[in-house]
């Protein structure tokens, strides 16, 4: 009787024989773990035929319950998990394809960040620095030519300074 109380919405002092047959459809559905179905149509005086004409009718579907976890486990997500990962966190014997559909009927998008596209501008470019650096030329490249450079560097730089000398050769 609780149940009718619950689902009919009926006063506690309720009658069965008076339910319509909506109401016990949503009965028998309310009570299916608890008993068989070919139990539960005797109950109320429905048969188990129109019990079934009816529960289509309602529209009650085989994962009828299950939204509301999708959804919890969506929103546990902030957003984020798409159907797959759902379906993971749910850990139910559902397909993807139902954790999908439940997601389309209910709005449920998971937000993809957009792709930036590729550019190649790194901003303003600076002025050159000025050119600090000495050199010398010749015909032929042996150890006076490379050895005239650094001399030629050094005379150009004030006589406290310590020069840094770099060279591309090991």
């Amino acid at each position: 009787m609780r149940e009718v109380v619950e689902v009919a919405e009926k006063d506690p002092g309720a009658d069965l024989r008076r339910l319509s047959n909506r109401e016990k459809t949503l009965l028998i559905d309310r009570l299916r773990p608890a008993y068989s179905p070919g139990a539960m149509t005797c109950l109320p005086g429905i048969a188990p035929g129109g019990h079934h004409c009816r529960h289509a009718r309602l529209g009650v579907g085989k994962y009828a319950g299950l939204g509301t976890e999708v959804a919890g486990a969506f929103a546990d997500s902030k957003g984020r998990y798409g159907y797959r990962r759902i379906k993971a966190v749910l850990k139910t014997g559902v397909s993807e394809k139902v954790v999908r559909r439940i997601m389309a009927e209910e709005g449920l998008v998971a937000h993809v960040p957009k792709r930036r596209r590729y550019s190649s501008y790194e901003g303003e470019t600076t002025p050159a620095p000025a050119n600090l650096v000495a050199y010398t030329a010749g015909f032929s490249p042996n150890a006076e030519l490379a050895n005239r450079m650094p001399e030629k560097a050094a005379s150009t730089l004030p006589g406290n300074a310590r020069p840094l000398v770099h060279s591309d050769r090991g």
